[in-house]
């Protein structure tokens, strides 16, 4: 259905999310909670179906006709809200002794996925039920942060003095999603393989 309504991964969007991780243990590494919440929304068109004893008979759109649907009129919008609670742990043992830039790290989080489905302006509805809900799971992540704060060590130093930040990280990282509400039907399945990058800021 993503691929007919939306175009498929070659128009995929981009996610923004943002995340606050709070750190309890910091005697090798650091140790800590991890949350994030995101948004991502998908645009495409409404789906046209016709009967294929008569071409001009339109009919109610199912699986068994949907893929060989025409574009419609009318928008129909994805929203998808993710949020995440977890733990996180962050190898910086060597960036602390010898001021090593890369600090590898890994987390794992509960994802809970709130999701909606719009035509035009108003929330979709099919029998009856309208189109939105939420599919709950967990999620993997190893990542790599990049300190900058040895490229530009006079603007870092003037962070900590004055604004409280002790030091500034580009970042990349691969996450593995399984989110099909721990195996009940009828429910959307988000699972997915990530990539992502940002900028993260560490505070005092």
């Amino acid at each position: 259905y993503y691929d007919v309504f939306y175009g498929g991964k070659a128009t995929e969007p981009y996610m923004a999310a943002i995340g606050w991780d709070w750190y309890f243990f910091d005697a090798f590494g650091l140790l800590g909670i991890s949350t994030q919440i995101g948004s991502w929304k998908a645009n495409g068109k409404s789906r046209v179906c016709y009967s294929e004893s008569n071409e001009s008979e339109v009919i109610a759109c199912d699986a068994t006709n949907i893929a060989t649907s025409s574009s419609g009129n009318d928008s129909t919008t994805l929203n998808i809200m993710p949020v995440g609670l977890g733990l996180v742990y962050r190898l910086d043992i060597l960036k602390r002794l010898f001021n090593f830039p890369f600090v590898p790290y890994g987390k794992g989080s509960l994802q809970y996925f709130f999701w909606s489905n719009y035509g035009g302006s108003k929330i979709s509805k099919i029998n009856g039920e309208e189109g939105r809900g939420a599919t709950a799971g967990y999620q993997l992540t190893a990542g790599l942060a990049m300190a900058l704060g040895w490229i530009e060590p006079n603007a870092a130093a003037k962070g900590r003095a004055t604004n409280d930040i002790y030091d500034s990280y580009l970042y990349a990282e691969w996450s593995q999603t399984y989110a099909d509400h721990f195996g009940k039907k009828k429910r959307f399945n988000m699972s997915a393989q990530q990539i992502n990058f940002g900028l993260a800021i560490e505070l005092f």
